[in-house]
């Protein structure tokens, strides 16, 4: 995870955001910054760039992939991590057309998990 510095976590189910905000706290990054929503994220993201974006795909308001192709469409190709217990097969579609870009479904194993923040920091 040395490639890995900094990571934005976009989950509006608590416990899962704690959870992945203690594990990824846990492998060694350092700045690991939990929001509950997509469009907090995005303020986040005018102050601080950040090496990765985890985001559940089910969020109120803007989902992941809205979140996704909005940042796509201003040139931020930040690889993105989306997660979700219940995609739907348009959404995950849409989100595989654009780069730098993995889906789990929910529930995962840590080790896939973290495999695929390995292989997004590559």
């Amino acid at each position: 995870m040395r490639t890995i510095s900094s990571v934005l976590v976009i989950e509006d189910d608590p416990p899962v955001l704690h959870t992945l905000t203690t594990l990824l706290n846990g492998v060694g990054i350092g700045n690991v910054c939990p929001t509950r929503s997509a469009e907090s994220a995005l303020e986040l993201l005018k102050e601080q760039c950040f090496n990765l974006i985890v985001s559940d795909y089910r969020l109120e308001g803007m989902n992941g992939v809205e979140l996704l192709e909005s940042l796509r469409d201003r040139g931020d190709e930040t690889p993105f991590l989306l997660i979700s217990g219940a995609p739907d097969a348009a959404g995950v579609i849409r989100a595989s057309h654009q780069s730098k870009v993995q889906f789990h479904a929910k529930p995962f194993q840590l080790k896939d998990f973290l495999g695929a923040v390995e292989e997004l920091a590559a």
